[in-house]
């Protein structure tokens, strides 16, 4: 239940109607109120993303054998949003623009889960396949840092690209630590590996998710 200014919300009769148009309230959240003063905010969707949401709602539905939801339907028009970030904090614009983060934060588990191939193991035993769980995680955890140290600052690069590189000097960082070569010496050479290159060339349709943060919100919140 939505209240605002007192009174019973309906969403659905005041949601804005035209493609890309937007709006936002200040409502109360919960029959008794339970949330309040938080911001409602709204987009009109083309139709073609609401045919794809209302699909996939079809498909849940048919999958789960669940009777197919009206309301649900015709909400897939609209992004709505319901945060407690003040406007002057956080304007309506950004706020569409951050809500587009969710998808390089899947990628970064992805990351780690498709690419280190944390589900998958050889063998049964039990303690095996806990020793090859703890042997990829501390690997992950080494090619995040390199990652923390090389590309972080720059929203632009691929993770996954630089982490294919780094994947490739693993024999460098075993030289490294059986003392073949200078850890030091090693680890400038991986740095050095991941300089350059990796970065999302950008797109004159549907920007990359990090060039809309920097343009909306400055370099500081991506």
């Amino acid at each position: 239940m939505l209240t605002c200014e007192k009174k019973r919300l309906d969403l659905l009769s005041v949601l804005p109607k035209d493609i890309g148009a937007t709006k936002q309230w200040q409502v109360d959240i919960g029959a008794a109120k339970t949330i309040k003063g938080a911001r409602l905010l709204a987009r009109r969707e083309p139709d073609e993303v609401a045919n794809e949401r209302q699909e996939r709602s079809v498909a849940y539905a048919r999958a789960h054998q669940k009777p197919i939801n009206a309301y649900v339907m015709e909400l897939a028009r609209w992004t709505i949003i319901v945060t407690n970030v003040p406007a002057n904090i956080l304007s309506l614009e950004q706020a569409f623009d951050l809500l587009h983060a969710r998808g390089p934060i899947e990628l970064l588990f992805k990351l780690w889960k498709q690419h280190a191939l944390l589900d998958q193991w050889n063998g049964s035993k039990p303690w095996r396949v806990l020793c090859e769980v703890y042997a990829k995680l501390l690997a992950v955890v080494v090619q995040h840092w390199f990652l923390l140290l090389r590309c972080w600052d720059d929203p632009n690069r691929s993770l996954s690209a630089v982490a294919e590189i780094l994947r490739e000097q693993v024999p460098t960082l075993v030289h490294g630590l059986t003392g073949r070569l200078p850890l030091q010496r090693a680890v400038r050479t991986m740095l050095c590996c991941v300089r350059g290159g990796c970065s999302l060339p950008p797109r004159s349709t549907r920007p990359n998710t990090s060039r809309l943060l920097l343009s909306a919100l400055g370099p500081g919140l991506t």
